[in-house]
């Protein structure tokens, strides 16, 4: 199976092997008035193209901006490939937090189970802006502190170096081209681990994992410039 998700059923071979149907493997070069013509020039006639070629998993941006603390936008910071820590918060983003994010897709389990717990999760979390946290005080602008964040996401590439959803340079196996990658081979959409394992790390909240934007200095708050290591160096 390799580092592609796993079908539970084969029954649609069955349709690739009547008289009628040819199965094309070569690139689709554009789309024509009465068809599609592939790489090599070939055209194919039909009626009906449904265009099926891919989809942007666990990254709402190219839906809604959204806009962080000092007019930073997602999108921006996400273009070499979301990260997020934990799935449900992104450095940057005060009071921002968000269901089935970065690394928290599944190729053997129930998304429902990562589910539940991220909405434990936040919902402790926003506790904090009405009560004390475990430091003393309470939040007006809750936000996972950069190198957290940052330190969170090196873990989660190392552990998918140890897996079939990484493989390309380990001996014996052939390198993993999937949607649950970037170009540049990170793997931004899968949980590395069991999803009992998420839902235990998920337990509870730290508030030493997090900040309060609101208690930053100003300039910190108007200057997007200012340095904040979102993504893990290449």
């Amino acid at each position: 199976m390799g580092c592609k998700r796993v079908l539970l059923s084969d029954d649609y071979y069955a349709a690739l092997t009547r008289p009628n149907v040819e199965l094309v493997t070569r690139r689709v070069a554009r789309l024509a008035p009465d068809g599609v013509v592939t790489g090599n020039g070939q055209r194919w006639p039909a009626d009906v193209v449904i265009y099926a070629t891919g989809f942007k998993p666990f990254n709402p941006t190219h839906r809604v901006e959204i806009v962080g603390r000092g007019g930073r936008v997602l999108a921006a910071d996400w273009a070499e490939g979301p990260e997020a820590f934990k799935g449900v918060a992104v450095a940057g983003y005060p009071n921002f937090f968000m269901l089935m994010g970065p690394n928290s897709g599944l190729g053997h389990n129930s998304i429902l189970v990562m589910i539940e717990a991220q909405v434990a999760y936040i919902s402790k979390c926003l506790k904090w802006l009405r009560q004390p946290g475990w430091r003393g005080g309470s939040m007006r602008a809750i936000e996972v502190r950069p190198d957290v964040q940052r330190h969170y996401n090196d873990w989660l590439q190392q552990r998918f170096k140890r897996s079939v959803w990484h493989g390309g340079d380990r001996p014996g196996l052939s390198p993993c081209t999937s949607w649950y990658q970037t170009s540049g081979g990170k793997n931004f959409t899968l949980w590395p681990s069991f999803a009992t394992a998420y839902a235990w790390a998920l337990r509870r909240p730290d508030p030493a994992c997090f900040l309060d934007a609101a208690k930053l200095p100003a300039a910190s708050l108007a200057d997007p410039a200012r340095p904040l290591p979102l993504r893990r160096a290449a």
